[in-house]
């Protein structure tokens, strides 16, 4: 993308009104997810694929498979430093559960199930071959706690605390307070208490941006009123005036009506 196209870009993000329709190419109202994925970069905003598409499916609540305009304004708020919010949305390359989760749950169904959940083992680290089948069916059972035929996130986490690099994963959110003989058992505890951490500050950053787009409509709608009331006051006094014999030209002052 040409950098002068680049600057007009991350200029026109002050504008989230103007910033969805650049980029709501079809004009439906509606942002996609390819659309929303196309714009992060070009904002500015890196993050990987899979959080990306995880906001999107957050504020995509009713899984239309699109974003409102309302729903956008809070996606950008959340996700770009510049927005001037408090808080933001993590963008580190970092890959936790929930990201792992989206990468398997393709349809938005929101659970995994036996076939896909082979990948997943393989994301983990397990070199799974076709005499593995039972093996792998029996994790699937293990983690599937429900007996529902499926893995849920909650039990998609499970696994995910289970079977990953619990040291690594510490060590990349900047958690190195440890030492190489603490168990295994006490080392998931703390991966587990950061996960809820972020989990907790990227709710809060949502409640933010959703408040601060509801914020920008009172404003939006006061001056509106404003505006209005204005208008209804220099007509009044422009009325109050012609019926005293009087015209008032604003700025200037009354001058006598001659008959």
């Amino acid at each position: 993308m040409p950098t002068g196209q680049a600057g007009s870009l991350v200029t026109l993000s002050a504008n989230p009104s103007r910033l969805f329709r650049f980029f709501d190419h079809d004009s439906q109202g509606l942002i996609d997810l390819e659309e929303f994925k196309t714009m992060l970069p070009q904002l500015g905003i890196t993050i990987p694929a899979a959080k990306a598409i995880r906001v999107f499916r957050m504020l995509d609540a009713s899984n239309t498979k699109a974003l409102t305009e309302e729903q956008f304004k809070v996606a950008v708020f959340a996700l770009n430093p510049a927005s001037g919010g408090p808080l933001h949305i993590d963008s580190s390359e970092l890959m936790g559960p929930r990201e792992a989760f989206v990468l398997f749950d393709r349809d938005n169904s929101g659970a995994i199930d036996e076939d896909e959940f082979v990948w997943v083992l393989e994301f983990m680290g397990y070199d799974i071959k076709i005499e593995d089948e039972e093996l792998v069916e029996k994790m699937f059972r293990k983690y599937d706690a429900d007996s529902s035929g499926a893995i849920e996130y909650g039990e998609f986490r499970t696994a995910w605390l289970d079977l990953c690099d619990v040291r690594e994963e510490l060590k990349g959110r900047g958690i190195t307070k440890f030492e190489e003989w603490t168990p295994r058992w006490k080392l998931v505890e703390m991966l587990d208490a950061e996960l809820r951490r972020q989990d907790a500050q990227e709710q809060q950053v949502l409640a933010y941006a959703r408040k601060w787009v509801a914020w920008q409509h009172t404003l939006k709608r006061r001056r509106r009123l404003l505006q209005a009331a204005r208008r209804d006051a220099c007509m009044w006094l422009q009325n109050a005036l012609d019926a005293a014999g009087q015209v008032y030209t604003l700025g200037h002052g009354p001058s006598v009506q001659e008959d």
